[in-house]
């Protein structure tokens, strides 16, 4: 039995439903929003084995004079749990925050880590030899799939269903962009290949809160240029979500800077065509049959081209695709090396 604290509130993420409900089903125990504090430090130590960290942005301010003082506590802090006697397990989502201002500063923390830290866990293999670059060489570091989120978010409505709820029409070839909008998308770049595919029965839905007002003018005016494209800026709760993507035709990404994506499984479940910048990291996500990797300049012909995929083989090779991120059978595994690897290092 291991007992872990997360140093983040677990309703933050669906990802923390997702990937603990099994290990706690195993038998680990986990101490929830663990403060990261010299007090909390010392009255656990002997009790908690490891501390798992995530987004490490979240944990010291981004703006304002505290922030390098306050870089610099929760580095000191990282140390004063190692020499306490707790292991450090850090699941890198990314190897920066996203669109962050200071890339230096940010860069400097997560190389700290992966320096100190007993396990670091990777969502493709193409990102775990990403870290290694960045990490000493003997860190124990174990691939999770990015999860499918079966369990966790609703079933999905039959296609028909789904567009009649939302106001679609019905004979529409629907192109989805979900997700916080945020720059680092490229959601204009998406709107504007679309706007050059010349397809009067197709749509771009762009879906999700968008924070960044610069952002949501360029979006908005878009939308105005061309009426196919539909904004529904706002924030999606999980049925919310489930209902867009049982809808859509296709799923569309322009990220570039990406290290893993959680958004990615979501659409390889829908069983629709994944059309996403041809890069390492999608296409070790998504199979050929069911996606199209577009190089620099050539999104609208990605976008058009998956109107051509087979549609019974794009759904049959992303389902499959999706069935292998099932995390539960996976757990087992995944806790015998948290066990023997890390909290036992």
């Amino acid at each position: 039995m291991v007992k872990i604290a997360l140093i983040h509130r677990r309703d933050l993420d669906p990802y923390f439903i997702a990937f603990y409900a099994p290990l706690e089903r195993l038998g680990l125990q986990i101490v929830d929003e663990f403060g990261l504090t010299r007090r909390a430090l010392a009255k656990a130590a002997g009790d908690v084995e490891v501390l798992h960290f995530h987004w490490l942005h979240t944990l010291f301010p981004r703006s304002g004079i505290g922030v390098v003082p306050g870089a610099a506590r929760f580095l000191l802090l990282f140390q004063r749990a190692r020499r306490l006697g707790y292991r450090v397990l850090y699941t890198a989502h990314n190897m920066l925050p996203h669109d962050t201002p200071m890339p230096r500063l940010d860069g400097m923390v997560a190389r700290a880590v992966l320096r100190w830290a007993d396990g670091v866990v990777a969502h493709t293999d193409w990102a775990a030899g990403r870290l290694r670059d960045m990490a000493r060489r003997d860190l124990p570091i174990f691939r999770v799939p990015s999860m499918n989120y079966r369990g966790v978010f609703p079933e999905p409505p039959p296609r028909e269903e789904a567009r009649d709820r939302l106001g679609w029409p019905r004979d529409q070839f629907v192109y989805l962009a979900f997700g916080a909008a945020r720059p680092y998308k490229r959601l204009p770049e998406i709107a504007a290949a679309f706007s050059r595919t010349p397809d009067a029965d197709a749509a771009l839905v762009i879906a999700g809160a968008c924070q960044v007002p610069a952002l949501t003018a360029r979006l908005e005016s878009a939308a105005r240029a061309d009426h196919r494209i539909r904004l529904a800026l706002r924030g999606l709760s999980p049925p919310d979500l489930a209902l867009m993507l049982a809808a859509a035709d296709a799923t569309v990404f322009a990220a570039t800077t990406l290290l893993s994506s959680g958004s990615v499984p979501h659409a390889l479940t829908a069983g629709h065509p994944v059309v996403a910048p041809d890069l390492p990291l999608f296409r070790e996500m998504a199979p050929a049959a069911g996606g199209v990797f577009f190089p620099p300049g050539e999104m609208t012909a990605a976008l058009r081209a998956a109107r051509a995929l087979d549609p019974g083989a794009a759904r049959a090779a992303n389902l499959a695709r999706s069935r292998e991120m099932d995390w539960p059978p996976l757990a087992p595994a995944f806790y015998q090396w948290l066990r023997d690897d890390v909290a036992r290092r």
